[in-house]
Formats: C-alpha cells, structure tokens, sequence
C-alpha cells in the first residue's frame, strides 16, 4: 500500500488575523473564508483559518507531518506573529494499492447483497 496524501489539522494556541498573515507571507492567496499558502520547495497546500487552526495537505510520510507543521509556525513567528503549536491530527490519508480478484467486481457486489440480505 502507497501514501499518496495525508490531511493533517494543527491547532494553534492564538487565532490568526488572516488578513495580516495575508500580508506577512509569501506564496499567499485570500479566500472568502479562509488564506491559502503553498509552502515551498515541496509546495505543500496550506489552509489557514481565523479560528487559529491551519490544514495541511500533499503529504505523502506520517512523520513528515509534524515536521511541516513546525516549518509553518517557524514561518508565522519569523514574520512577526508569535503563536505556539498546540497540536497536529492526521484527519484522512489516501492510500492506493492494487489487489488481484479471482471474481470481478460485479460478481463480488452481487455476492455481497446476497450476503447481507439473508443477514
């Protein structure tokens, strides 16, 4: 099985004023809603939001995240803006893989609902 993209959320301590953030930071573009930040050389995708927590996506190794998140606080107190992490959750990861069926999907559906309606 392969990684092919962690959802991570970090909480931090302060909420963000997402308009001076805006202004602090590079590789930054407002939303309606929210800031978005392509942190770079990985360009990893970055969600900031007012409520002090930040998201962070394009990950592809469970121990590159918290790694990023300090990155992106680093960022934050360098430009003036001091805030501490509180906490990171890894919220969703997206995993391929191939697997080799006997039956075809179609059969193994049909095999199922027959399955579940004797249950």
């Amino acid at each position: 099985m392969e990684i092919v993209n962690i959802i991570a959320v970090a909480k931090m301590k302060e909420p963000f004023d997402l308009n001076l953030l805006s202004n602090k930071l590079d590789n930054t573009e407002m939303t309606k809603v929210w800031l978005k930040m392509r942190l770079q050389p990985e360009n990893y995708y970055i969600a900031f939001y007012s409520s002090g927590k930040f998201l962070i996506t394009g990950v592809k190794d469970i121990l590159t995240v918290k790694n990023i998140a300090s990155r992106v606080v680093k960022l934050i107190n360098d430009v003036g803006i001091k805030n501490s992490l509180e906490n990171v959750e890894i919220k969703n990861m997206v995993m391929t893989d191939e697997i080799k069926l006997k039956s075809s999907l179609q059969e193994i559906i049909v095999s199922l609902k027959n399955f579940f309606f004797i249950i």
